[in-house]
């Protein structure tokens, strides 16, 4: 191996140990930091509207901080507060009807295990009649242990719930603190990030930095893309359920409706997890009528997200689709959900340092050419 080619292997390591330095360092460094982290992502993303309040009104960079943040926060109370009472709305509206829902389905269920096993006891009987004495001690014996198996995780349940309750109860204070932290740093980050900015720009060549920093203007530019097109996915499914749950005459439709969307914006969960349930609890209850039209309307959402939602996002990440389905595939193998929610960002990513020349810059660098 001659002088050039041990240059360019050691180039390489170089590169190669630094990419794993850097996201070791991060990855690490999150339990601890990330209130940090996030306030830092969300200066950045409100910079562009101090600076309007800046430039349109003429405010300090104090006061104009202050006011988006004090907006932020008066939006997201009022949003919880609103989905807070629609909630209370729609629980008072069940603790009128929920006891004797509940006494039907008892009843109902009840028969049905009552149909189900007597058979299959008298057959039982049958059975344990024909068997010898020793044969009845041990099948006694056996559901005997089913029972005190049956009581024990019982109990164990229970106690997992307390202790969790107890858990959430003691982090509340340290959430609060997280939270009072987070403000803070999100206030301080923001007022000072055209000083943060010139620091990295000292620090930064003057050829990298320009190169760099269409990286991050990229992923904003992906992230505001990908809320408008869950913003008009939620949109979609919402109107779809509040059309059909309007049209099926059901009570507090849009306290219903509400709550959908809510959940709707959670990653991988959706609606399914009101509505599954709730066509369950239709069928037990005899109401088939009213099943059936529920998962009708669960499945027009399901199918209308399934056709518009990898089109919306490709769009949005500015891949061909199939590119972003091996991407979420890979993600979701290597890293579980989460790298569902990461890899499509990666791939932005390296297609932004792709395009503003960074990798280019690092291939040079590794084969030592200018």
């Amino acid at each position: 191996m001659d002088y050039l080619h041990v240059h360019q292997f050691l180039r390489f390591g170089f590169v190669c140990l630094s990419f794993v330095f850097i996201v070791f360092i991060v990855f690490t460094s999150i339990p601890y930091l990330y209130p940090f982290y996030m306030a830092f992502l969300l200066a950045w993303l409100i910079q562009p509207f101090i600076k309007l309040l800046e430039k349109r009104f003429r405010l300090p960079r104090v006061i104009a901080v202050l006011f988006i943040m004090l907006l932020l926060s008066l939006l997201s109370l009022s949003l919880i507060t609103l989905l807070i009472a629609e909630f209370v709305r729609g629980l008072a509206h069940l603790s009128h009807g929920l006891p004797g829902h509940a006494e039907n389905l008892i009843a109902y269920t009840m028969d049905k295990v009552t149909e189900i096993f007597t058979p299959l006891i008298a057959k039982l009987e049958s059975v344990v009649g024909k068997l010898n004495q020793k044969q009845q001690h041990s099948l006694f014996d056996y559901l005997e242990a089913v029972k005190i198996k049956a009581s024990n995780t019982g109990a164990e349940l229970l106690n997992n719930v307390f202790t969790g309750l107890t858990s959430l109860l003691a982090s509340l204070p340290g959430s609060l603190a997280t939270i009072l932290f987070g403000v803070l740093a999100t206030f301080f980050i923001a007022k000072d990030w055209d000083k943060i900015m010139n620091g990295i720009t000292k620090l930064v060549p003057d050829k990298i930095f320009s190169k760099a920093k269409q990286v991050p203007e990229a992923i904003k530019q992906t992230i505001g893309g990908v809320v408008r097109a869950q913003l008009i996915m939620v949109a979609i499914s919402t109107a779809i359920i509040g059309i059909g749950l309007s049209i099926i005459h059901v009570p507090y439709a849009v306290t219903i409706t509400l709550f959908a969307a809510l959940v709707d914006f959670v990653p991988y969960i959706g609606t399914g997890v009101i509505f599954l349930p709730w066509v369950i609890y239709q069928f037990l209850s005899g109401e088939i009528e009213m099943a059936i039209a529920l998962i009708s309307i669960y499945v027009i959402v399901l199918i209308t997200r399934q056709v518009l939602e990898p089109k919306l996002l490709s769009v949005q990440f500015g891949v061909p689709p199939i590119l972003l389905l091996i991407s979420l595939f890979a993600g979701f193998q290597l890293f579980g959900v989460y790298g569902i929610i990461i890899s499509p960002f990666l791939l932005v990513l390296i297609k932004t340092m792709y395009e503003s020349g960074i990798l280019s810059m690092i291939w040079f660098f590794i084969k030592g050419t200018n």
